[in-house]
């Protein structure tokens, strides 16, 4: 309860302040004394106009709220299906291009290895490209970036997926372009293909199609945020709200109410900083998904699986 990491305090903290002031500088304008004309009279006015607002900005605030963890568990699932599609499209390749007489198993890659390893290289490297084209940065975090992919890629492939202008140029289609043609060859560079090779494509292709839609469904998430007007109007009447209940506290009840406006601002508003924090769930906060274990996690579990095929994770 008393740990202030992850409170989105900077969304918080500003409006909260300049609510506390406000309050305070109405209790000082009304003076100390509890029953005195001004106080009454304030009191009166405001009396039938603050409690009918709470009902709707209450139920604004449940809503808003509610479709941010919406969004949040929506982004959490699709981040999952990229780690579990991962997982079942190298292991379904490396059970069917591992065993003899698959031709397109030992035709070499354009990383100087097999097929079936360069399928894992791209594999590993499609978390990583989703994950950057959802954080973009600014051209200095290139270099940590490419750290980041290590000898996973040669030079330019990992310039092919690294690159920034998005509109020109998608690092997540780069690689998904670039295992489809390596399931292509893989399971039709023999010199007689059969119906277990086309069953092999046609089963690896559902699972890069299941890719594809995973990162759609980030990618629809992260760009779609709730519209601006439903926005707009939650805070208007939010601070609306909060400015008619600073006033009216202070004439009811005087100094003795300051530490319960403070507590009201701040839980009022930080429901509303919760929904914004939850809202964009791929960000680089503590609240946000963690982006860089999944692409951990997908480089360990396929290189678990080439080890399995008997080939160097």
């Amino acid at each position: 309860m008393l740990r202030p990491d992850g409170r989105n305090a900077a969304a918080v903290a500003w409006p909260l302040g300049l609510l506390v002031f406000w309050g305070m500088a109405w209790t000082a304008a009304l003076g100390s004394a509890r029953a005195g004309p001004t106080r009454d009279a304030v009191a009166d006015a405001l009396d039938g106009l603050v409690s009918p607002l709470l009902v709707p900005v209450s139920f604004l605030l449940v809503f808003r709220l509610g479709r941010a963890a919406v969004r949040f568990w929506d982004a959490r699932a699709a981040v999952g299906r990229v780690v579990e599609k991962s997982r079942v499209l190298m292991s379904t390749a490396a059970a069917g291009m591992a065993g003899a007489g698959w031709g397109g198993n030992n035709v070499p890659g354009d990383g100087g290895g097999g097929i079936l390893d360069d399928m894992g290289r791209w594999t590993c490297a499609f978390p990583i490209a989703v994950k950057n084209y959802l954080r973009p940065v600014p051209a200095e975090g290139g270099l940590k970036r490419r750290l980041e992919i290590g000898p996973l890629l040669t030079e330019a492939e990992a310039e092919e997926v690294l690159r920034t202008d998005s509109d020109a140029h998608i690092g997540p289609i780069a690689v998904l372009d670039r295992l489809r043609r390596l399931v292509w060859e893989g399971c039709h560079g023999s010199r007689d293909p059969d119906r277990l090779h086309a069953a092999l494509y046609l089963r690896l292709s559902e699972h890069l199609d299941s890719l594809t839609g995973a990162w759609g469904a980030c990618e629809r998430i992260n760009g779609t945020p709730l519209p601006k007007v439903y926005v707009m109007h939650l805070r208007t009447f939010l601070v609306l709200y909060l400015i008619m209940y600073q006033i009216e506290a202070a004439a009811t009840h005087g100094w003795s109410a300051t530490p319960a406006t403070v507590a009201t601002c701040w839980g009022l508003l930080g429901i509303e900083a919760a929904a914004v924090e939850c809202e964009r769930p791929f960000r680089c906060q503590s609240n946000h998904l963690p982006l860089g274990k999944v692409c951990i996690v997908t480089a360990r579990n396929v290189a678990q699986t080439l080890r399995g095929a008997g080939r160097d994770g």
